[in-house]
């Protein structure tokens, strides 16, 4: 069944279609009146409703609430160190995907991308992440920050800090322990030249636990969706649709 975004649908009533949106359900995807399609806002809510193409007052009408999602236990907050070249919009499309709950980018001392205007890209940052969120069935859509310096980080926000960052001290994932983490995680990734020393000491001594991603050196691009990835599946909703 064909699903689409929509902010603050309500039992009983509808949603008017975009001619764009009119124009992919009735002439791409070939629906016709009263083909039921779903709805999601993002909040974990999941409507149904049905297509009326009457001419100027394309609609989904007649909704009805299919479920309530209950969010996760465990919440997975990647705060991702600017990347250069656009690359930015790949992570969040696969952050959507891989269920992170909230996403910030942010300047580290190391990096070479610094931002312009990051707020003005705010409602492209979440057209990404609707549209990712849609393709992956995802009702939970990450809220996505402007871009923060690496002093503004919200460290006391966080139960558990997770840097990625290669060193003596540094654990695989699978070496975390299920009560250390907490409810709400965030997983620090550094820019392509890595953390600056005295930025991974600022995280160890706000509690920060220092994770190790293996024998290879992964792009910023990388490191932080394969970590998100085996994050989920050994502590997050991937390990309880195992059990």
């Amino acid at each position: 069944m064909e699903r689409l975004f929509t902010a603050h649908p309500a039992p009983g009533g509808f949603v008017p279609l975009e001619r764009k949106q009119a124009h992919y359900l009735g002439r791409v995807l070939r629906l016709n009146q009263g083909d039921t399609v779903e709805l999601f806002d993002g909040t974990g809510v999941l409507y149904e409703g049905d297509l009326s193409f009457a001419k100027k007052n394309e609609r989904i009408e007649n909704l009805r609430l299919v479920r309530q999602a209950d969010p996760p236990a465990r919440r997975f907050h990647l705060w991702q160190a600017l990347p250069k070249l656009g690359k930015l919009d790949f992570v969040l499309q696969k952050a959507a995907e891989l269920g992170a709950w909230s996403i910030v980018p942010f300047v580290s001392r190391h990096g070479v991308a610094r931002p312009d205007d990051s707020t003005g890209k705010i409602p492209r940052w979440e057209s990404i992440l609707q549209e990712a969120c849609r393709q992956s069935e995802n009702l939970f859509m990450p809220r996505i920050h402007p871009v923060m310096g690496f002093e503004e980080l919200p460290l006391s926000d966080m139960d558990s800090l997770l840097i990625a960052h290669p060193g003596r001290d540094s654990r695989p994932v699978r070496d975390l322990h299920d009560e250390e983490l907490g409810e709400n995680v965030a997983l620090l990734i550094g820019p392509e030249g890595g953390f600056h020393d005295e930025e991974v000491q600022a995280l160890l001594q706000a509690g920060g636990i220092s994770l190790s991603l293996g024998p290879r050196v992964l792009r910023t691009e990388t490191a932080g969706l394969a970590t998100l990835a085996a994050l989920q599946s050994w502590f997050g909703d991937g390990h309880k649709a195992r059990e």
